[in-house]
């Protein structure tokens, strides 16, 4: 059983996840402001 293979997977399944959430809120936050 390869752990870092593992741990690494899931650090990139997390952070892109994360990335996508702070985009979407940065978004959302712009569009707020424009009105």
């Amino acid at each position: 059983m390869n752990f870092n293979e593992a741990t690494i997977g899931y650090l990139l399944f997390y952070l892109t996840g994360a990335l996508i959430l702070v985009a979407f809120i940065l978004l959302y936050i712009a569009s707020k402001k424009k009105k």
